[in-house]
């Protein structure tokens, strides 16, 4: 395999002008910087930022382990955060833990030996507390982003308590008194079920339990759906991720229903279909998520004196009439 030494040798000049030359730091003459980028090129040569990262201490990287990589909502902040941290000059290595904890204790150790700067994660449980600890002693900035598992770390999280109760409230304020809630069955995510089941007592309408249903993520519940909504006759259907909203609208057209629903999530087929939705504001999700971490960063500290935790609250976009 070809290295720097082979460039330098070829292009007739030292190996730390190679080095200058191929990383733009430092000066070059044009006509030696373009002979050695020309060189590298035609030999397949891509500079070794690894090295470099390990001399100097810092890899200019971001971690982010993402939970979910079905649902499209993780990925439109996820694209904002690339956007975003590149801006300061920073490159995003992401890894996937598909909702389980020993996976994400896998991700955790990948970017911890790939010596990233800090580190945005969903936690799926709070098993994996030693490589937290670990982090902390490193001073590795962490967020726990849309769940909060440990703590001691910062997190940022949607109110999606306070989005169910505004669909609820909605649907209740149109004449629903039957409403199924579809929500996830997960550890430290935000509760949906009491702003659903605030708004009901509100109402004066008593909860039943049984319209409370909670799934883990990762998998279709179609049939599941089609099976409860033939049993349990809701007459309206709060889902609490994008994909149950997808799921929702295959169970009701296998049933030759048509129910209102409201979907957590403001995507674009949402939009499309007229569907009435809680929108989890995007833009301040990424700009905050961005702003913790790079306060930490340029100031040198991994974390703040107390644990900050942000609850960013959703909004009611109301589309298509319920009446």
């Amino acid at each position: 395999m070809i290295n720097i030494k082979d460039i330098a040798k070829a292009c007739n000049v030292s190996v730390a002008t190679a080095s200058r030359a191929l990383r733009n730091t430092g000066y070059v003459s044009k006509e030696k910087r373009d002979l050695i980028h020309r060189v590298a090129k035609e030999h397949g040569y891509i500079v070794d930022s690894n090295a470099q990262n390990l001399k100097n201490g810092k890899s200019n990287t971001i971690g982010i382990i993402v939970s979910d990589i079905k649902n499209f909502f993780y990925n439109m902040v996820l694209e904002n955060l690339i956007v975003e941290f590149k801006r300061f000059g920073y490159r995003v290595i992401i890894s996937y833990s598909f909702e389980n904890s020993l996976t994400e204790r896998d991700c955790f150790q990948f970017l911890l030996s790939s010596k990233v700067d800090a580190i945005i994660f969903t936690p799926i449980s709070n098993t994996n507390q030693d490589l937290v600890d670990i982090s902390q002693k490193r001073d590795i900035p962490l967020l726990q982003l849309f769940r909060s598992a440990y703590p001691e770390i910062d997190s940022i999280c949607v109110d999606d308590g306070y989005g169910a109760y505004l669909a609820t409230k909605h649907l209740v304020a149109h004449s629903y008194r039957r409403i199924m809630l579809v929500s996830v069955k997960l550890p430290f995510t935000p509760n949906r079920s009491k702003g659903y089941k605030r708004a009901l007592e509100e109402a004066d309408i008593q909860v039943n339990e049984d319209l409370i249903q909670r799934f883990e993520i990762g998998n279709s519940i179609e049939a599941k759906l089609t099976e409860l909504i033939d049993r349990l006759k809701p007459d309206a259907i709060i889902a609490g991720t994008n994909t149950f909203g997808l799921n929702a609208i295959e169970a009701m057209n296998s049933l030759g229903v048509n129910l209102p629903l409201v979907v957590f999530d403001n995507l674009d087929w949402l939009k499309l279909l007229g569907i009435t939705t809680i929108a989890q504001p995007i833009k301040q999700i990424y700009e905050q998520t961005v702003e913790n971490i790079m306060t930490k960063l340029e100031s040198g500290k991994s974390s703040f004196e107390e644990a900050v935790n942000i609850k960013i609250k959703p909004e009611l976009i109301v589309r298509r009439s319920t009446d």
